[in-house]
């Protein structure tokens, strides 16, 4: 198996993991590069805690 087959397996039970205990699944249209985070995720975290 590739490096690159390795990382995206490796990625996705990531993903998968994080689904599972409750973290919101984004679009990547979300994503603000300038500040390297989905602000909805990062303002409701903030708000919660």
């Amino acid at each position: 198996m590739s490096d690159k087959a390795n990382e995206l397996t490796f990625q996705n039970d990531i993903i998968t993991q994080l689904i599972v205990h409750g973290w919101p699944l984004s679009q990547t249209y979300h994503y603000n590069h300038e500040l390297a985070v989905y602000p909805v995720n990062m303002f409701g975290f903030v708000r919660e805690t």
